[in-house]
């Protein structure tokens, strides 16, 4: 964002925009409670009134279930005479004949002071408790799960006739209309161990029984869940377990949130659209003067507010922002003249102060960077190589004989043999190497990410460059021949001794007879 310059304000950071909000939030928040408030009161009724239901109702079918073990009781005393025969498949026949007549037993069975069953008929089964009541409605273990039996002592005495309830005799899973069409109906066996096997009469099973629970919810291994109610069953113990979905139980309290929540959701919406509306309207002088003012901050001065006619807070800030706008156009004009006089000078300056620094730092002669950049570069090269790990070179580079040629010829071709020479060297180096005239007629290079064999091989080809160049200095003279001497070094964590190193190198060049190039490792 340039400097000056005020960002505009976002729609949802606009005064009107955050009190529709903070109306909005306050209904909203509002209007959660009020809901809340109003399902939990209705939660609690609705619950309140399933409690009375589903206790009532269960109590209701318990009395149908009693009846029905009236009448199987009944029906079993019936068939009791007909164990007193003496042929076991004589008395079958008759109790297989007295079953068809019989519409709450599902078969029937002699059995004796031992347990065994001398004649059945039908669906009954063995086992038998011995000890089981003569006269009631029992528990008794099955193959799969407890069944209920009704038993009667024989007119001998000595044994009594069992008599396993048919399906129908039970009040199960029979829906009933007012709880919905999955409202369910189970008969449970008393906890513990059975009362036919106890040796109690009817109904001995009732004390081996959990607490039961008068309303409450249930999940049922599928995860569904449940509103159950359960009431004691006279006669064989347990207990009748009557329970309805949660979802069916719960649909009224359901429908009441919906209601509840869309009425208030309607009532949320009209009061923000109408502080919305309200805002928008005692908000808008107040945003033209921000907008006026974002202006100003970001430079423009033909800004001019048109003036309300009433005399509230914000027409007197109006009419101030409309005087100060005119003075400062004023100010703006005189200090404008001013600022013109001063950019040529500024301008004149600042080409002076770069030709400056440009030459600070540039050899006259070359155009090449001197001896002071150098330096400076090196330290900073250094530095970073310290940290990256990278190899750095360093090549020095004497042309041989140069006092020789400055007598013979003059200091003229002196300074074009340095000409020449730098842009030979600058053919020859990459972009990230430094050239550098260190001084008189001697030329520094520093290599960066190249070892010493490297600089060796470039210092070779620069030699060989040099020494193959032909230099004419004037139509009377024969052109000459000029050859370099060159001291090649690896930096190894001293910079002294880097400097050292490459300047032993270029002596033992000068040593070896000049026009050649010499490494540190050499010496």
């Amino acid at each position: 964002m340039p400097q000056g310059e005020t960002p505009h304000t976002s729609a949802r950071d606009r005064l009107a925009t955050r009190l529709a909000l903070l109306v909005f939030t306050s209904c909203f928040l509002t209007a959660l409670v009020v809901s809340w408030v109003a399902i939990q009161s209705s939660r609690r009724a609705l619950y309140g009134a399933l409690e009375r239901q589903l206790p009532a109702r269960a109590a209701e079918l318990v009395e149908r279930q009693r009846s029905l073990f009236e009448r199987a009781q009944a029906e079993a005393a019936a068939l009791a005479p007909l164990c007193a025969g003496r042929e076991p498949a004589q008395t079958a026949a008759r109790l297989a004949e007295a079953l068809g007549r019989a519409s709450l037993l599902g078969g029937a069975a002699c059995v004796g002071a031992d347990g065994r069953a001398s004649a059945s008929a039908g669906s009954a089964g063995a086992p038998y408790p011995v000890a089981a009541a003569p006269q009631g409605i029992a528990w008794v273990p099955g193959a799969g799960a407890a069944r209920l039996v009704a038993t009667a002592t024989s007119a001998r005495g000595k044994g009594f006739l069992a008599a396993p309830l048919a399906p129908h005799a039970a009040v199960v899973d029979h829906p009933d209309a007012s709880l919905g069409p999955e409202a369910q109906v189970r008969l449970l066996e008393p906890r513990g161990p059975s009362p036919g096997a106890a040796g109690g009469g009817v109904g001995s099973g009732a004390a081996a029984l959990e607490p039961l629970r008068r309303v409450g919810e249930e999940r049922d291994p599928d995860g569904r869940r449940w509103l159950a109610a359960s009431q004691p069953l006279p006669g064989p113990g347990g207990s009748l377990l009557l329970r309805v979905p949660l979802e069916f139980a719960l649909a009224p309290l359901h429908a009441l949130a919906r209601q509840i929540l869309a009425l208030n959701s309607a009532v949320v919406v009209l009061v923000s659209l109408l502080a919305l509306r309200m805002t928008r309207h005692f908000v808008q002088p107040i945003e033209r003067l921000c907008e006026a003012l974002r202006r100003v901050a970001g430079g423009a001065l033909d800004v001019d507010l048109r003036e309300p006619t009433s005399d509230d807070e914000v027409a007197t800030l109006t009419r101030s922002f409309n005087q100060m706008m005119q003075r400062l156009r004023r100010d703006q004009d005189e200090i404008q003249r001013s600022h013109d006089s001063l950019r040529a000078s500024n301008r004149e300056l600042q080409q002076l102060n770069e030709i400056l620094s440009q030459l600070s730092i540039t050899d006259g002669l070359t155009r090449l960077h001197n001896h002071r950049f150098f330096q400076d570069h090196l330290t900073r090269e250094i530095k970073r190589v310290m940290r990256s790990g990278e190899p750095l070179s360093m090549l020095l580079i004497d042309i041989d004989d140069f006092k020789a040629l400055n007598d013979r010829l003059g200091h003229a071709a002196g300074d074009e043999v340095l000409v020449r020479i730098s842009r030979i060297l600058e053919t020859r180096l990459r972009d990230c190497d430094l050239l550098a005239r260190y001084g008189g007629e001697e030329f520094v290079v520093l290599c960066s990410g190249t070892d010493r064999l490297g600089a060796y091989q470039l210092a070779e080809s620069i030699r060989t460059q040099v020494s193959e160049a032909v230099f004419g200095f004037d139509a009377a003279l024969e052109p000459a021949r000029i050859s370099v001497s060159i001291g090649v070094a690896q930096f190894e964590g001293n910079r002294k001794i880097f400097f050292g190193a490459a300047d032993r190198a270029l002596y033992g060049a000068k040593a070896q007879g000049k026009n050649c190039v010499v490494s540190d490792r050499e010496l």
